[in-house]
């Protein structure tokens, strides 16, 4: 056997045994001293040529299942109210609309005779209204008689105390002493005007006639029916001549 192993002992088998002994304890020893722990060991330019390509997005996973609603909030502190806009600018002014309707009509009648003061000149209301404010047309009818000596006998309607319509009608006999003119016994008579009024104002109907009756002579009366009307104007327009 030992024989054998003499046989193939030669020079070039030693070296190269040698050789393996050495390059095995050299890199142990290299291991040793050498092993990479950390990237910062490698130079930048060898880790770069190191770094592989990135590889394929993954497939999207399962949706997870809903958390739990969390509790509401503290309601927060209310802000300090905001500062006044400006004033916005005024529109135009709107078309005119249409009259309004009127407000209605009063009237005022009497059912009996209303005899006229014997002395002459004095003045005595036969009916009245109260009118509120606004544009009034204002009529009046009478019936006047008189059985004693023709006088003259005026009537009128007052606004407030001012006269706004009035005439005059002759009536009584003529044939009596003391007669003022040619008249019938009996007369009509009719009046209108128009005022406008901004406070709550009496109207009257006022007669009277110009003479004293004489002493003994029935009394100059208004005929019972005596009617003072009064409408009320959306709108009034009087013209004075």
């Amino acid at each position: 056997m030992s024989g054998l192993i003499r046989k193939r002992l030669t020079y070039s088998n030693v070296v190269v045994t040698l050789a393996l002994v050495f390059a095995m304890a050299g890199g142990a020893n290299a291991a040793k001293h050498y092993l990479i722990t950390s990237t910062k060991q490698i130079k930048p330019s060898v880790l770069g040529l190191l770094k592989g390509k990135a590889g394929a997005t993954g497939a999207t996973g399962d949706k997870g299942a809903s958390g739990e609603r969390g509790a509401t909030g503290v309601t927060g502190v209310a802000g300090a109210a905001g500062a006044t806009g400006a004033t916005g600018t005024t529109g135009a002014t709107g078309p005119q609309g249409e009259p309004g309707e009127a407000g209605g009509d009063a009237l005022a009648e009497t059912h009996s005779n209303m005899n006229l003061s014997t002395t002459g000149g004095g003045e005595v209301t036969i009916t009245s209204l109260s009118l509120s404010p606004g544009s009034w047309v204002v009529s009046a009818e009478a019936t006047l008689v008189n059985f004693g000596p023709s006088d003259f006998t005026r009537c009128q309607i007052t606004a407030n105390g001012s006269q706004i319509a009035s005439g005059t009608t002759m009536v009584g006999n003529p044939g009596l002493g003391g007669a003022e003119g040619a008249a019938a016994l009996v007369a009509g008579r009719g009046l209108i005007g128009a005022f406008e009024t901004s406070t709550t104002v009496p109207v009257e109907l006022r007669c009277l006639h110009d003479h004293n009756t004489p002493s003994g002579a029935p009394y100059v009366y208004v005929d019972a029916g005596a009617v003072l009307w009064a409408h009320k104007s959306a709108s009034l327009s009087v013209t004075t001549n």
